[in-house]
């Protein structure tokens, strides 16, 4: 049968229909079957330990975690298996080294609803206020200093410590802190003799290596299931809350 322009376009729009109540069913599937997904994840969870358990014996043996999951193979496990959830990718490892990973927060002031310069993704501070995030290393020192949710055309102040402290023109005297002084590996203590005590903090990571499971979720979002041997998972972290799963934390976006 010989399609014509009238039966292309049909079928291209049932495609489209087909496509658009797919995405719908999926959505409203995984909102009403979370507690079918979290017993799933529990039990990738379980299927997880002999991952876990030959990367512990791998510290023990060598006294620091491998490089890479394939560094386990054969003396500590014979092969790497599947995380068991279908539609997820393999089991991915993560290497950090040692020490905790920390965050602070400055508050700027309320972007009033302005257009901010860039996709954010830091929870810290007031949604409604732009701030200056600030990642420390172990040691303290400054290894990261970001803007997050400043407002397009802020406009600029000569930066001044004392009003900086009082907390006067903060956003306009930002965009000039990079000139006044270079925060990079600046340690903490001299942080706060320029900018005063921040208004809040968080461990960003405490573990020396992560095992994550990322699954797809629609066509522009991921799930993300992490395991830290240390088990201090922080409320916050990767721009989701978490939620405990079977010694593993679920990312809740």
């Amino acid at each position: 049968m010989k399609l014509t322009h009238p039966m292309i376009g049909k079928l291209a729009l049932a495609a489209a229909i087909a496509g658009i109540l797919f995405l719908f069913w999926s959505g409203y599937d995984s909102q009403e079957s979370w507690i079918d997904r979290k017993t799933r994840l529990q039990t990738a969870a379980e299927e997880a330990q002999l991952v876990i358990d030959a990367i512990g014996q791998y510290v023990q043996f060598k006294g620091k975690p491998p490089e890479n999951l394939e560094a386990l193979i054969p003396d500590h496990i014979r092969w790497i298996p599947e995380p068991g959830i279908s539609e997820c990718g393999r089991f991915k490892y993560l290497n950090f080294g040692q020490g905790i990973i920390s965050v602070v927060w400055y508050d700027l002031g309320p972007h009033s609803g302005k257009p901010v310069s860039r996709l954010q993704s830091s929870v810290d501070g007031d949604p409604g206020h732009a701030i200056l995030l600030i990642t420390l290393s172990p040691d303290g020192a400054v290894i990261d200093a970001r803007f997050e949710r400043m407002p397009k055309n802020a406009g600029k102040l000569e930066f001044d410590p004392e009003q900086w402290k009082n907390g006067s023109n903060r956003m306009q005297m930002a965009l000039q802190l990079p000139d006044y002084a270079n925060l990079m590996r600046m340690p903490r203590s001299n942080l706060e003799k320029i900018l005063g005590p921040p208004e809040g903090s968080r461990i960003l990571r405490d573990t020396p290596w992560e095992l994550r499971i990322i699954c797809p979720k629609g066509l522009t979002e991921r799930e993300l299931f992490i395991y830290w041997p240390t088990g201090k998972y922080p409320d916050e972290i990767y721009g989701g809350t978490t939620e405990p799963v079977g010694g593993w934390v679920y990312i809740h976006k």
